[in-house]
């Protein structure tokens, strides 16, 4: 199985979660979002069964980073269409 977790600040991890799902035999990989450059992994609702958003000072209410954050809500409806996936969403910006 295969888990991928969004980074939205560089101190932000799964913390004990990467314990227990390596414990699972999950692999992980990471995408750092607040890295300008990087894109999300295409198709990614397609190779990861697992998709864990980590907190960060963002907010999903604030509408001037709706450019930012628009790939990832691509991202949760594409992984909410299969309905073997499954979401973990940590705290962005307290809401």
């Amino acid at each position: 199985m295969r888990c991928l977790v969004v980074r939205f600040i560089d101190c932000e991890g799964p913390g004990l979660l990467e314990r227990v799902l390596r414990k699972k035999k999950y692999t992980i990989s990471y995408h750092d979002a607040f890295k300008p450059d990087l894109k999300i992994i295409p198709n990614a609702h397609q190779i990861f069964d697992l998709l864990i958003l980590m907190g960060g000072p963002q907010s999903v209410d604030d509408k001037t980073m709706d450019r930012f954050f628009s790939p990832y809500y691509d991202l949760i409806n594409d992984i909410l269409s299969n309905k073997k996936a499954k979401i973990i969403g940590v705290c962005l910006g307290s809401q």
